[in-house]
């Protein structure tokens, strides 16, 4: 009874890891979305009220812990002579989150200040979505996946029994 007891008990301690290890996930997820809204809402709003230039605003944001490594390769590639269009392109595109980079690929930084900052504020409003779409799907998927890897748990720890 007691290597029964404990193989439950290792089971049961299996399903709970998995079950953390899938919400660090989903949290990682959301921290990097809601990280990338606030550095393009500081991007339009330093070019808007601050006629920042792109290149030292780059090197500004690719201080940032969480989505730092993105604004750093990018300048990178634009002092390596790629155009900024071009390398804010292949940044994003390679992106582990597809759906985050996919917006943030398809922003367009020509244009004139107005549409720079227009096009800026669209993509920050459209990662503050994703952000909360997520926040509300994770609620969802958080509690099946729960619901369905205790009774996964439950039913291998009664065969076992």
């Amino acid at each position: 009874m007691t290597v029964q007891a404990g193989g439950a008990v290792l089971v049961l301690a299996a399903a709970v890891l998995g079950l953390w290890r899938y919400g660090v996930q989903r949290r990682q997820r959301r921290t990097l979305v809601w990280a990338l809204a606030a550095a393009i809402g500081e991007m339009e709003s330093a070019i808007r009220w601050q006629q920042t230039p792109m290149m030292a605003l780059l090197e500004g944001l690719a201080a940032r812990e969480t989505v730092g490594q993105y604004f750093h390769d990018t300048a990178d590639m634009v002092q390596g002579g790629i155009t900024l269009q071009c390398a804010w392109k292949q940044v994003f595109e390679k992106m582990p989150d597809g759906e985050a980079g996919e917006i943030l690929a398809r922003l367009t930084l020509g244009g004139d200040r107005e549409r720079l900052v227009g096009a800026l504020g669209q993509t920050r409003q459209e990662l503050e979505e994703l952000y909360r779409r997520r926040c509300r799907e994770d609620g969802q998927r958080s509690r099946v996946t729960t619901a369905a890897a205790l009774c996964g748990a439950g039913l291998v720890i009664i065969l076992l029994i």
